[in-house]
């Protein structure tokens, strides 16, 4: 239960992080390039150095890895600007939603293999993701902290949307 309330939380955080950077003018891309120089640097000291260069360099995967960082930069600074000009809620509906796009990237850069059985594993990981409590936990936190905090206004479609996620959070743990 604790990691699922660390993860909902970390999910909030970086959406208002983003409504932040707007609010008091902090440049987004830069906040996103010194936040993964940080993650790099702690990564690489609190882990085994010597480790992670036998991963990368031997086994040919640091050109993944790059390609991989860039792809997370370029994710992180579309939900910044998704985040600053539609709002965190839909933002963070978009963000969930997409979890098809490293799934289709693995299958065409990849070379992965396509079958029925994996077809069939996406589509019900994409609807489980829809559905999970996770999710819906983020969804109903970033939409209040928007109304609230942001004065973000919903219209019918969404306050729909934010009452049936409070209804399946409720029915889930009662």
């Amino acid at each position: 239960m604790i990691f699922l309330l660390l993860s909902i939380l970390s999910g909030i955080t970086i959406v208002v992080c983003f409504k932040l950077y707007d609010r008091l003018g902090i440049n987004t891309f830069q906040a996103i390039i010194i936040n993964y120089l940080t993650a790099f640097v702690l990564g690489f000291l609190l882990t085994r150095k010597e480790m992670i260069m036998v991963l990368t360099m031997e086994s040919g995967e640091l050109l993944s890895a790059l390609i991989i960082g860039m792809l997370f930069v370029v994710m992180f600074r579309v939900l910044g600007k998704s985040v600053q000009k539609a709002g965190m809620g839909i933002s963070t509906i978009s963000a969930k939603i997409s979890v098809a796009i490293p799934i289709t990237f693995s299958i065409l850069f990849f070379h992965e293999s396509i079958s029925t059985i994996k077809i069939t594993g996406i589509m019900l990981a994409l609807t489980s993701l829809i559905f999970a409590i996770n999710n819906t936990g983020i969804l109903a936190l970033t939409v209040l902290t928007g109304v609230l905090f942001f004065r973000e206004r919903l219209n019918l479609i969404n306050w729909v949307g934010f009452t049936l996620s409070l209804i399946s959070i409720y029915i889930i743990f009662v």
